[in-house]
């Protein structure tokens, strides 16, 4: 890509005053037959309920961007640039306040829940982060701020969740000393946290988990970070044969399949990857997913979990086939075999 195109993309990245949705990123865009309307349902401005949505309503709450269940929606530039100046700055304490709450200074958000969960990790890496939550009692959100808070203290775990987090029915004093404020900080210059994310212009474009690629790189460079994270991986249960038609429709390639030394298919499971949007067990023709389940705590961020499945292989072409009584091959070798057998 020349210096010129790459220059182009960025003006136009820069100039959208609003979130948008990645191309390729939406869950329907797969065909899937699945039902979803979590962006339509948040926006009071009705701005996904139309094709193409009406970009020129949106006010940029950015609840869209959290509720969104392959993180799909791409926040502004704007957005991103005013985290990263409250990233920046040089305290060790740090206020994140919705529009509604009668406080000077921090971060003002249209709403607590408007800042995806991984955006809040990595702003606890270098601050602790005190929040004033007294509107968010009388609030039509409240539950989406709850289940935000639950997610970062289930991956991150209850140590980190408590030492980095503060819910206040005002703002604090600036003399209180937290433990926070005893741990050594490493923080990265302007420019640096600025190149992390303008500058990389093919994890924006790509779409969904562009939150959690940025996670991962400040979880890789603070000695902050806690040790590991708790993802989750999928349950299956008997009924799983291994046709691997779920990692075909995985928006985010959280599943795929690789084939051993013998030339036999295995089913992979990214659990950094998954965003429990659920196509995959909507989709499967078996009904061989029963859900998610938390892993413990590991320090391979991007660890693949290699999925337990009782799985017949075809002996002729070696792939997966379904476990039928009386039948030896799959549906295409048994086919082959049966039109060779009636032309002999």
């Amino acid at each position: 890509m020349t210096f010129t195109s790459m220059l182009i993309r960025k003006m136009v990245r820069s100039s959208e005053k609003h979130p948008s949705i990645a191309p390729g990123g939406c869950i329907k865009n797969f065909n899937l037959n699945i039902s979803c309307s979590a962006c339509a349902d948040v926006c009071k401005e009705k701005v996904f309920s139309a094709v193409p949505p009406r970009y020129d309503q949106c006010t940029n709450c950015n609840l869209c961007l959290t509720v969104c269940p392959t993180q799909a929606i791409l926040p502004a530039p704007s957005f991103l640039q005013q985290i990263i100046n409250h990233m920046e700055a040089e305290k060790k304490r740090s206020y994140i306040q919705c529009h509604k709450t009668d406080i000077m200074g921090g971060l003002n958000v249209h709403c607590i829940a408007s800042i995806p969960w991984e955006l809040y990790v990595v702003l606890a890496l270098d601050k602790r982060l005190e929040i004033p939550i007294t509107v968010c009692k009388e609030c039509e959100y409240e539950e989406k701020v709850t289940a935000l808070f639950n997610k970062i203290e289930e991956v991150m775990g209850t140590e980190f969740y408590m030492q980095h987090f503060v819910f206040c029915t005002d703002k604090q004093d600036e003399d209180v000393i937290s433990r926070r404020e005893l741990l050594k900080s490493i923080k990265r210059s302007g420019l640096e946290v600025t190149q992390s994310v303008f500058f990389d212009l093919d994890a924006i474009e790509q779409g969904g988990l562009f939150y959690r690629k940025y996670l991962l790189k400040k979880l890789k460079s603070s000695q902050n970070a806690p040790a590991g994270c708790a993802w989750k991986t999928l349950i299956l249960n008997k009924k799983c044969w291994g046709c691997g038609l779920c990692a075909h429709i995985c928006v985010n390639h959280a599943l795929f399949e690789v084939e051993d030394e013998s030339g036999e298919a295995n089913l992979i499971h990214v659990p950094w990857r998954c965003t429990q949007c659920g196509a995959c067990k909507e989709y499967c023709p078996e009904n061989g997913i029963d859900g998610w389940k938390r892993l413990e705590r590991t320090e391979d961020l991007q660890q693949k979990i290699l999925l337990d499945i009782e799985t017949v292989y075809c002996p002729e072409c070696h792939k997966a086939m379904k476990n039928v009584k009386n039948v030896h091959l799959c549906y295409y070798c048994g086919h082959k075999a049966n039109k060779t057998h009636i032309h002999t």
